[in-house]
């Protein structure tokens, strides 16, 4: 393989583009989004520093998918419209596949883009729907609509292999069917890029180690705040990943912007007292787990009001899960 070695136009200093596939490379100096063209270096901006997310991927990670090994070679970080952030991880394999790794609230999806079937219109962005079934997909996949939104060009490390500009908005729609199938139809193109693939976990993808050699752990903790509204104690047990919390005392809904709280609106005091109290951990499967949150919610069917109550899990090296109490069943 091939290294493009050059100079950052917006600091001078040495940058290389060691995949064929990459159109952009971030400078390790400077932060600058320098993309190749036929005829020089182009310079696209600075890109913000990342967030940390606790995530347990890095650039240099080797990985086997299907029998083909791969490196993780670049990161782009989104910001999503409502709030939050979500990486996404490029792969590049040994026979020239390149692969999309998206993680999301500890859950990875690993995609591949795909060539449009002829003569099939998919819909476009304004007239998608949730639920609505997408037909006309390669590989006779039929997945549905189960999100769609705008997301913002944050951050970024490493090589990319598309065009991608700082501050950009970009619009996208995530699709998912039976099995862990998974889909998302990029509408920054017209028409729209298609990416198909599965839900995976690291095991599947053959990955035995959590860092890259030189990568430091890091782990970010419980955070002692104080409520705004009444100055009463707090704590965040998810810092770099909870959006929203209620204060135990006054129980007011708080906006968490980077570990600064802002006030929202007064809530009514709960009136059912979770089983599991918040705090309380618990061995599953995947690993151990701890209460975070907890939440009752209802809904209204024929003038008869059903009610359930929801836990979210929390483990830094697991992500995110929900725990549903519903009719004495979990």
């Amino acid at each position: 393989m091939s290294v493009l070695q050059a100079q950052c136009p917006a600091c001078g200093g040495p940058v290389e583009f060691k995949s064929g596939q990459s159109v952009v490379v971030i400078c390790g100096y400077c932060r600058s989004a320098v993309a190749r063209t036929d005829r020089e270096l182009k310079d696209l901006g600075k890109v913000a520093e990342l967030v940390e997310t606790g995530s347990p991927l890095d650039i240099g990670l080797r990985g086997t998918w299907r029998g083909v090994s791969f490196e993780l070679t670049g990161r782009a970080q989104l910001d999503h419209e409502m709030g939050g952030q979500w990486d996404e991880w490029y792969a590049t394999f040994s026979n020239g596949w390149l692969g999309w790794l998206a993680e999301a609230q500890g859950r990875f999806y690993l995609s591949f883009q795909y060539p449009a079937t002829e003569g099939v219109q998919l819909p476009s962005f304004d007239h998608l729907q949730l639920g609505q079934t997408v037909q006309g997909l390669p590989q006779q996949a039929t997945l549905m609509v189960a999100e769609t939104g705008r997301a913002t060009a944050r951050g970024a490390k490493g090589e990319i292999p598309y065009l991608l500009t700082p501050g950009e908005t970009y619009y996208s729609a995530d699709l998912s069917g039976p099995n862990g199938v998974f889909g998302t139809l990029d509408y920054n193109e017209s028409p729209p890029l298609i990416f198909l693939g599965n839900q995976v976990t690291l095991a599947d993808l053959g990955i035995t180690t959590t860092r890259a050699p030189e990568r430091e752990q890091r782990q970010v903790g419980a955070a002692q705040l104080n409520c705004p509204k009444c100055a009463g104690p707090l704590e965040l047990r998810a810092p770099d990943k909870t959006e929203r919390v209620t204060c135990p005392n006054c129980n007011s809904l708080l906006d968490v912007n980077r570990g600064q709280l802002s006030f929202l609106k007064a809530l009514k005091k709960p009136s059912f007292d979770p089983i599991i109290p918040i705090g309380s951990s618990g061995q599953f499967p995947e690993g151990k787990m701890t209460v975070i949150g907890a939440m009752q919610r209802s809904v209204m069917i024929e003038g008869i009001q059903y009610f359930w109550s929801e836990y979210l899990l929390y483990n830094p090296q697991i992500g995110f899960r929900w725990l549903v109490h519903s009719d004495n069943h979990w």
